[in-house]
């Protein structure tokens, strides 16, 4: 099992904050795109790169609605 560094990692929370969506959609994210990695089945920590891939599927999503 791969360890955590906490100083740089984020929640879900973080992610929806930082975009400008819900928790709920950033959660939808990360699981149609395995994104992430889940502690204890409920609290879904993120790496930088984890919130990369989500704002270029966001950005990818905004731009097909155009």
């Amino acid at each position: 099992m791969a360890t955590l560094n906490y100083e740089e990692t984020y929640t879900v929370n973080d992610a929806a904050e930082r975009f400008e969506r819900t928790t709920a959609r950033i959660r939808q994210i990360c699981i149609s795109n395995e994104i992430g990695t889940l502690i204890e089945g409920r609290i879904r920590i993120l790496t930088p790169a984890d919130v990369r891939k989500i704002g270029e599927i966001i950005a990818d999503c905004s731009r097909h609605k155009s």
